[in-house]
């Protein structure tokens, strides 16, 4: 089923601030990497014989979703 126009209208949205950056955002990457690869989500380290074992690769930093998320302003 495809709508053709919004089915209901979306309130004005104000928001008395500006958009920043939280300043430990590197530390918490730096930490979500860390956690990543100490729980095998991305592999053992390069070199290691589990290094192609991981669920990911470190593309788990790109897009920083965290930051675009909050860093729009309406």
């Amino acid at each position: 089923m495809t709508l053709s126009k919004q089915p209901f209208e979306l309130p004005s949205c104000y928001v008395p601030w500006l958009a920043r950056l939280n300043p430990n955002l590197e530390a918490a990457r730096v930490h979500s990497k860390a956690w990543a690869y100490e729980m095998g989500i991305l592999g053992g380290a390069e070199g290691s014989e589990d290094y192609d074992y991981g669920i990911w690769d470190e593309r788990l930093r790109s897009p920083p979703l965290n930051q675009c998320v909050s860093s729009k302003t309406l």
